[in-house]
């Protein structure tokens, strides 16, 4: 049977000497193609998920795999969200890229650890993503990119392991032309879903990319958050909701 183009990734763990606590994870791991033969110069991305709303994600770490399709990551995963529930959790996603590929994913969440990880990297597609303002004129200049992506209910069980990402990684996207229009490419022949932002509006969102991304003008709110004695209060969380939709948009204050 012919192999499936797959990074292979696994993870690590000691146990400290004293009071017997398991040390962080770390990651290794190698890329090959479909015949099971390493493919070198691949970028792979350790993306941290710190909150679902986007405040501290991040890409934590990247390297590239060697001759042999080996890469490493030395420094250990480290979790900061002790929330009761997955959902509320942090975690990693890794994300693995080659110019002959769609590109591949796996969550890592610390309940759901396994010695080994394989992440198929399939064909690619490209998708056409139209963006406008609410008029329908065409925006250029807008970025576009998936933060939904896999679905359960997928054929294929790479894809069933479905991920969000809340904010531009850089990753995988594209910027739309003098038409609003986007081509994504190196994208798995699967379910996305896409954000779009540009300066001066609101990021919009296309659940399937088949009908245009509508931006908003968007603004910028700004004030202080004092004590009862008018004294600045850092690093406060400021929170704004939604009414029409389950959404957020965060910040919070500076010195």
């Amino acid at each position: 049977m012919q192999k499936i183009c797959a990074i292979v990734l696994s993870l690590s763990l000691t146990v400290a000497a004293f009071g017997g606590q398991a040390e962080p994870l770390t990651c290794t791991g190698r890329i090959v193609n479909a015949g099971g033969q390493p493919i070198p110069k691949a970028k792979v991305i350790l993306y941290y998920l710190n909150s679902r709303w986007g405040m501290g994600n991040r890409i934590a770490r990247q390297t590239e795999s060697g001759t042999d399709g080996l890469f490493t990551f030395k420094d250990s995963l480290k979790y900061s969200n002790a929330d009761e529930y997955p959902h509320g959790r942090d975690s990693y996603i890794l994300l693995a890229t080659h110019p002959d590929y769609a590109f591949g994913w796996k969550k890592i969440d610390r309940d759901q650890e396994q010695t080994a990880y394989e992440i198929k990297l399939t064909e690619p597609k490209s998708q056409t993503i139209t963006v406008t303002d609410h008029d329908g004129n065409p925006l250029a200049g807008a970025r576009v990119w998936p933060y939904s992506v896999g679905s359960r209910s997928d054929s294929e069980p790479s894809f069933r392991d479905s991920f969000f990402v809340y904010d531009d990684t850089g990753v995988i996207g594209a910027v739309t032309d003098s038409n609003g229009l986007a081509v994504v490419t190196h994208l798995p022949k699967t379910r996305c879903s896409f954000h779009a932002s540009l300066k001066g509006y609101a990021t919009g969102l296309s659940f399937s990319g088949s009908r245009p991304i509508r931006l908003s003008k968007g603004a910028t709110v700004s004030g202080t958050v004092l004590t009862e004695n008018n004294k600045p209060v850092e690093n406060a969380l400021v929170k704004f909701h939604t009414e029409w939709m389950w959404n957020f948009f965060l910040t919070r204050t500076d010195s």
